[in-house]
Parts: C-alpha cells; sequence; structure tokens
C-alpha cells in the first residue's frame, strides 16, 4: 500500500514479485488499484534490489525490512517499510 500526502491520494498493489540473486534485479507483475474514480490496472516492473539484515533497497528506495521464520536458509515473508517523500509505502511478501 502506498500513501501520498499530496491530496491523500492511495494505491494498492497485488502480484508476483521475482527476485534474481544472480542479477540483482527485481520483476514484478502486477496489478495496482488507484485513483478517483478507482481504476484497475495491470503492470510489469524491473527494479534493481539489495538487501541487508535490516534494510532491502528496491531501485532508489531504502526499506526498513522485517524477516519472517527461515526454511532452507531462505526468509518465509518479509515485511518492508520506507517513506519517500512525499509518500510512504508498505509492503509484505511471502514466499511461494
Amino acid at each position: 500500500m502506498q500513501i501520498c500526502t499530496t491530496g491523500e491520494s492511495q494505491s494498492q498493489i497485488t502480484g508476483l514479485a521475482s527476485f534474481d540473486t544472480t542479477t540483482g534485479k527485481l520483476k514484478l507483475v502486477a496489478y495496482m488499484a488507484s485513483g478517483d474514480p478507482l481504476t484497475l490496472n495491470h503492470f510489469k516492473q524491473t527494479l534493481s534490489y539489495s538487501n541487508s539484515a535490516t534494510t532491502v533497497t528496491l531501485g532508489d528506495t531504502v526499506y526498513q525490512a522485517t524477516y519472517g521464520k527461515l526454511a532452507n536458509g531462505i526468509a518465509t515473508y518479509l515485511s518492508l517499510i520506507a517513506v519517500a517523500d512525499p509518500c510512504a509505502a508498505q509492503i509484505w511478501l511471502s514466499r511461494q
């Protein structure tokens, strides 16, 4: 979910994110609900990513990260939050 202070616009995205550890790229295939009147739009996006024990960087935005239980050394879920003026964004991912 993304909330912006200018006009208090909101949007919500749902989709599939694939992380390629070899290239450092995130591929997102998703739908976004946003606007007034509310519309649903399909989109694809590729971003660079990197991560540490406490942060995940997607493109130019650094998110504070909380990782879930590990299974075979890989987190089963990931929760991210960031402020990128004028917006705040929260992301929740689960491993499939």
